[in-house]
């Protein structure tokens, strides 16, 4: 199967189980991620979701619900860069270490307007959803852009289609804002250039550098051990330090983000004597410990990002791990720092 390892697809996974659970099973059973899935198999996602809702613009629909989460930690830098602009190079220049050419982004000063180009994959066996699919990353890419922006209604200059399907012309001005080309030369979200440069105004400048060498340190950790069964314990810590940052850590995300079974990682995570849970709260102490000494996020921030939605709770779980409190660690790093 032609696996296609920058198709992200989690926002489908969570609306299917929502709304339509039996159309999980067309995904493929393959060693890749299940939040990437190939492009064969996101066609036959969207062709039985059209057979099921005819007349409805699914690409748009499961788009439009998908967040900064699908980016995993590269969403999480991309909410501390300075504007839309900053991120999506940030992304563009993170993503072009393995997966180059699929994005792009064009200025056209003369208009005054910036282009996310996304590079299109065609084949005639894949003809009946090329719509659905192409519409899918745009709507997608817009509502991340919006969630960054805290602004729901971020419209853009203009919306490029390469097929000739118009049926859901209204919807798509409805929901991107301006203008709608069909059998356009290729596929693109045109931006007034003010608002790729519009401020990210929840974002904290000194997180980005520290996320940006975990991301950096992830990309190299995962080329070492990929595909070694030896290493089973550091990918799942791996899908864990992602998953933690995206908010969405449970057991049946990380399993199916490995493409196993929840009882199948319980079975392997049991042959090394650890638990989920167990698991789970290493790879909370060593990101707690990193946004500590690296980061001048308060104790508060820290424990929402690794999951604890209160602070009492965190700061008990922190002096379980270490023996010491937050605030103590912070404060020894500050008498020690030259």
């Amino acid at each position: 199967m032609n696996l296609a390892p920058d198709f992200p697809i989690g926002s489908i996974l969570k609306w299917l189980e929502q709304n339509e659970p039996e159309l999980v099973n067309i995904l493929p059973k393959s060693d890749v991620p299940v939040r990437f899935a190939s492009h064969w198999a996101v066609h036959d996602i969207f062709r039985a979701l059209q057979q099921k809702r005819p007349g409805q613009p699914v690409g748009l629909m499961l788009g439009a619900h998908g967040t900064l989460a699908e980016l995993g930690l590269d969403g999480q830098i991309a909410q501390h860069c300075s504007s839309l602009r900053q991120a999506h190079q940030m992304y563009l220049h993170y993503r072009s270490m393995s997966r180059p050419g699929h994005v792009r982004l064009e200025s056209d000063p003369d208009q005054q307007t910036d282009s996310l180009v996304v590079n299109p994959f065609f084949h005639e066996d894949l003809v009946e959803s090329d719509e659905s699919r192409l519409v899918f990353p745009l709507a997608l890419g817009l509502n991340m852009f919006r969630e960054m922006l805290g602004e729901p209604r971020l419209n853009v200059h203009s919306l490029h289609l390469m097929v000739p399907d118009d049926r859901f012309r209204a919807e798509y001005e409805e929901y991107f804002g301006g203008e709608i080309h069909f059998n356009s030369p290729d596929c693109r979200l045109v931006f007034h250039s003010a608002d790729f440069d519009r401020p990210i105004r929840a974002a904290v400048p000194e997180t980005r550098p520290f996320l940006e060498q975990l991301a950096l340190s992830q990309k190299s950790h995962v080329s070492a051990c990929k595909g070694s069964s030896d290493n089973f314990i550091e990918m799942v810590q791996e899908e864990l330090r992602k998953a933690i940052l995206s908010e969405d850590f449970e057991q049946t995300t990380i399993a199916r983000r490995m493409s196993i079974g929840p009882r199948t990682l319980q079975r392997r995570l049991k042959e090394h004597d650890l638990t989920f849970r167990a698991l789970t709260e290493s790879v909370q102490e060593r990101l707690a410990m990193d946004f500590l000494l690296n980061t001048e996020l308060s104790v508060q921030e820290i424990a929402y990002k690794i999951g604890y939605q209160q602070p009492a709770s965190f700061h008990r779980a922190f002096k379980r791990w270490t023996g010491q409190s937050p605030s103590t660690v912070r404060a020894d790093r500050a008498e020690n720092k030259p």
